[in-house]
């Protein structure tokens, strides 16, 4: 991967953008944030790979070393609720004292990361 800066007259010169580099050539990542959100969903989806379902607080205990860093526990929950919301993983619970979010990842469900696909789940998990 590589961060290019633009500087330019316009307002539709990208300040910043990160391009990687795949044997098709290069891609565009996105931005920065974009950059590190997709390395942060690759070691989520790495620990949701088990059949139960996990809080955002266990999936942040679980974070392995040598990955992407460790993220703050609001950014964590902020990537789980974006990840549950485009199709990645599915959520349950009412994210209320008691009740809180847990996710897991449905396979029949689950898009490619590079897309933003917007998949709703329909169906029932009865007791987990």
């Amino acid at each position: 991967r590589r961060k290019l800066r633009g500087y330019g007259r316009f307002d539709e010169t990208a300040a910043e953008v990160v391009i990687e580099l795949t044997d098709d050539g290069y891609v565009l990542v996105g931005s920065t944030g974009d950059a590190n959100r997709q390395d942060r969903f690759e070691v989520i989806r790495g620990i949701l790979s088990s059949p139960e379902c996990q809080s955002a607080e266990t999936i942040r205990e679980n974070w392995p070393t040598g990955e992407a860093p460790k993220p703050g526990l609001r950014t964590l929950q902020m990537d789980l609720n974006c990840g549950a919301e485009t199709g990645h993983w599915i959520r349950k619970g009412k994210g209320r004292k008691g009740d809180k979010y847990r996710y897991r990842i449905d396979s029949r469900t689950v898009p490619p990361l590079s897309t933003g696909s917007e998949t709703e789940v329909t169906e029932d998990w009865g007791e987990v």
